[in-house]
């Protein structure tokens, strides 16, 4: 079905003229103009062109654009005397977003699919879909419910899927080509009907409009399942409803509707379970980032801060997808180089702290039996146990498709409970092995072995290239498969999950941050090997004693002195009744 719509013109930089149409609401809006037409039921009457020109309508004015159109106009009302006073006002008016010049409005028929008369079972579509943020569901239900017109599907334009359509050029009567013929082009190929069966006239004009770009894309969920069966693929809508659609917010109104409605026409049912919402990339400003910041920043170099190649270039692909990472489910992501410099110091870290513990497990024979959990040190069953509180909290932002919650919980663990403190705490049973017994070394070992290759698989869909560089070399040669990328994920270990931290680690890890501490204060740099620390154990109880005593190899290597020794201190630590001096040359 036809209908008038108005139709956006406006040039764009090549000086080619551009059309955005827009459907003319049938039922009455505000506007006084328009009430008036409609009350006084006035002519239609199309007084400017495709062409942006004033057609025959417009009597003397015929052939002028706008802008003179309305300059003549004002200077023959001043000659009639007319115009009782003139006044500078201010408003708002449309304009072109790269010719920054007022849009004019024409009419012109358009094709519409029918909404308006199904909106209640869109809403029911919207209830039934997972939305992922919960509350990005209103900006689809607003949107129906503010529906005023049909879904215009045409466009003015010079490219898109066209019509497959021709009309009798005698009495307008429509021609449809056969399914089995498309796709056709009209403006190109013959009108299929040798003669109209109304008039029997014989000769046609193709439509020249085009298919508007939601009308196609609304389409690709049934595409990606070849439900035409083209292209001499097989069907296979088994994979239909899809599981997932993800998508960024500004086009709810419009991709994700209008793939509803499609479905919903097609098949009743809807495309896909579940929709995952993004924000936008901002600039440090807070203003989306466009083509236009591509072109403005781009220095002597040929480096641009906005441009995904610049900075894959200067600070590699995993880098940038980690920044990438951090931006939570239905937010903005403001952009700032610092961040993605954060993540090359993580992909820098995780290839360093893979070396090292190359180095540390050197004879280790991931085949071999290993000490069960229970047999480790206190120090390597913690750090399997805020391991696996790690894994749960990155399989539950997958899950709830919030990868940001999973980054963050991911770093955590990796910076401030592996790397800082217990790769630190464990080399020492290496590079000082007569303070240790060879069971503990194991336990190292096997729990180094295991953590870095669940690390590896928790940060794999962060940082794709140095996991996958890291498993190729330490992991590859003992297991079947080829990739980390193929890898099972981590199981959860629900009991080590819910098992609090040992009470022997608590004291380590106190003692750690108050020597670090100590070292800030005295400022003493914190990867300086100390002369000692004094442990003053007055104040504590008979329990509390006897766990340091027997930690004190543990607490030594994490650290980082020469002895420990007991006596006098003031600093008091957050261990009951423990204070704690630092021995310095």
């Amino acid at each position: 079905m036809k209908r008038y719509a108005t139709t956006r013109k406006k040039r764009d930089k090549a000086g080619m003229m551009v059309y955005t149409t827009t459907y003319y609401p049938p039922i009455p809006i505000e506007n006084e103009d328009v009430k008036k037409w409609k009350e006084d039921k006035l002519d239609t009457r199309i007084i400017m062109g495709p062409d942006g020109k004033m057609t025959e309508a417009a009597g003397k004015y015929a052939g002028l654009d706008a802008i003179n159109a309305r300059a003549n106009i004002v200077n023959d009302l001043k000659e009639a005397e007319l115009i009782r006073a003139e006044q500078k006002i201010v408003q708002n008016v449309t304009v072109g977003e790269r010719s920054e010049q007022p849009v004019e409005f024409v009419m012109a028929p358009q094709w519409f699919i029918r909404v308006l008369d199904y909106k209640d079972e869109f809403l029911k579509r919207s209830e039934q879909l997972n939305w992922f943020p919960e509350h990005m569901k209103v900006r689809l239900d607003d949107w129906v419910n503010g529906l005023k017109y049909d879904w215009n599907i045409s466009r003015q334009r010079f490219y898109g899927v066209p019509f497959p359509i021709w009309y009798c050029k005698s009495c307008g009567e429509v021609v449809v080509a056969d399914e089995a013929t498309l796709p056709v082009d009209p403006a190109e190929q013959p009108c299929p009907a040798e003669s109209c069966v109304k008039c029997g006239g014989t000769e046609f004009e193709g439509e020249s409009d085009v298919m508007e770009t939601w009308m196609t894309s609304s389409l690709s969920p049934l595409v990606n399942a070849n439900w035409a069966g083209t292209e001499g693929r097989k069907g296979d809508m088994s994979i239909y409803p899809m599981s997932l659609r993800v998508q960024a917010f500004e086009i709810i109104r419009t991709w994700l509707f209008y793939t509803v409605v499609k479905s919903h026409f097609h098949h009743d049912n809807l495309p896909w379970k579940n929709c995952m919402i993004s924000g936008w990339g901002l600039n440090e400003q807070g203003k989306k980032i466009s083509k236009r910041d591509l072109e403005k920043f781009t220095d002597a170099e040929g480096f641009n801060r906005y441009d995904p190649h610049s900075i894959m270039k200067k600070y590699s692909a995993d880098a940038l997808r980690f920044w990438a990472a951090g931006s939570h489910l239905g937010n903005d992501l403001r952009f700032n180089e610092k961040d993605v410099r954060t993540g090359r110091k993580v992909v820098i870290k995780m290839w360093n702290v893979a070396r090292l513990c190359n180095i540390l497990l050197e004879g280790f024979d991931p085949n071999a039996p290993r000490p069960a959990l229970a047999d480790r040190s206190v120090e390597d069953r913690w750090v399997q146990i805020e391991l696996a509180k790690t894994i749960k909290t990155v399989t539950d932002g997958f899950e709830g498709y919030d990868y940001a919650y999973g980054r963050e919980g991911l770093e955590r663990f990796f910076w401030g409970v592996f790397c800082d403190n217990y790769v630190e705490i464990v080399k020492d049973r290496f590079w000082n092995p007569e303070r240790y017994s060879e069971e503990l070394r194991a336990s190292a070992q096997a729990t180094l072995w295991e953590s870095l290759r669940t690390l590896l698989a928790l940060f794999a869909p962060y940082l794709p290239f140095v996991t996958e560089a890291v498993f190729q070399r330490l992991y590859k040669p003992y297991e079947e498969i080829s990739s980390i990328h193929i890898a099972e994920w981590p199981g959860e270990e629900s009991e080590l999950e819910a098992t609090a931290t040992p009470g022997g680690m608590v004291i380590i890890l106190e003692l750690l941050n108050a020597t670090r501490e100590l070292r800030s204060q005295h400022k003493i740099s914190q990867t300086k090997v100390l002369e000692g620390i004094r442990l003053d154990l007055d104040g504590a109880d008979d329990g509390t004693k006897q766990m340091v005593r027997d930690l004190l190899g543990s607490i030594q290597s994490a650290t980082r002195c020469k002895e420990v020794s007991y006596g006098p201190a003031e600093y008091a630590t957050a261990v009951q009744g423990v204070k704690l001096e630092i021995l310095a040359e």
